[in-house]
């Protein structure tokens, strides 16, 4: 699931940026999910990194404006993709500095958005394939090592022992330092799901869902019976929508 934040206190110009989110939901068979914040202080008082893969932020805004905010953002996440809308085209060269994806002058019209959104996309899914650098812990020399990855290799992660335990397609590794809400911020976008509160995992490999666990990879995995019902609806968007598959 791709979630996006709609920053944007015109009524107006939110409400027809949701009916393209919702149009191209249709039109692309991509499962995502948007949420609307009046003004970028709203947003900025819950905001976590990781938390959206994408934020379209109008610039004219009261209080905090939208180049201020993404200054913010840009401190706690350099990954999300920021869209700048506006009526001002003047704010384009600034928009440069805090790393904006890209820039969409109003008024938007939906072949537009439809040209920068297919521009979006194709990054998110590049970004499923990168590789990732994590500090694990090395049986044979007693000590840790740079271990690098890709997000595509990582059949779930567990804690074990009070320790973040990566299980890989190589085998598995204990990683030096992090936590479970970490890790799920990381890596939910890339199709992982919190199943239970000790096991993160790659709906990629998942092959069945039972009463109590999953089969991941090959391997059982508990579910919890809060998450059950939530887990089988991410399993079945997942295999409805093809996320993260080029």
């Amino acid at each position: 699931m791709i979630k996006i934040a709609i920053v944007e206190d015109d009524e107006n110009c939110a409400k027809e940026l949701q009916s393209f989110f919702a149009r191209y939901k249709i039109d692309s068979g991509c499962a995502m999910e948007t949420k609307r914040f009046a003004t970028a202080d709203e947003f900025l008082k819950t905001f976590r990194a990781g938390e959206y893969q994408m934020i379209f932020l109008d610039i004219e805004m009261p209080g905090t404006n939208g180049m201020q905010a993404a200054k913010i953002i840009r401190e706690k996440d350099d990954l999300t993709l920021l869209v700048f809308v506006t009526n001002l085209s003047q704010y384009a060269l600034e928009s440069y500095e805090v790393q904006a994806f890209n820039f969409m002058v109003k008024p938007v019209s939906y072949d537009n958005f439809v040209l920068k959104m297919e521009r979006a996309m194709n990054r998110i899914k590049s970004d499923a394939d990168q590789k990732i650098i994590v500090t694990v812990r090395d049986e044979e020399r007693d000590g840790f090592i740079e271990k690098v990855f890709e997000v595509s290799e990582l059949k779930y992660i567990e804690v074990f022992n009070h320790k973040i335990v990566y299980h890989t397609t190589e085998g598995k590794f204990s990683v030096r330092d992090g936590s479970m809400k970490t890790a799920s911020e990381r890596f939910e976008h890339y199709g992982f799901f919190l199943c239970d509160q000790s096991y993160l995992v790659n709906l990629k490999y998942v092959t069945a869902v039972n009463k109590d666990d999953c089969i991941v990879g090959g391997e059982s995995v508990k579910v919890s019976r809060r998450r059950r019902s939530e887990f089988l609806l991410a399993v079945a968007e997942y295999i409805s929508f093809g996320r993260l598959k080029k």
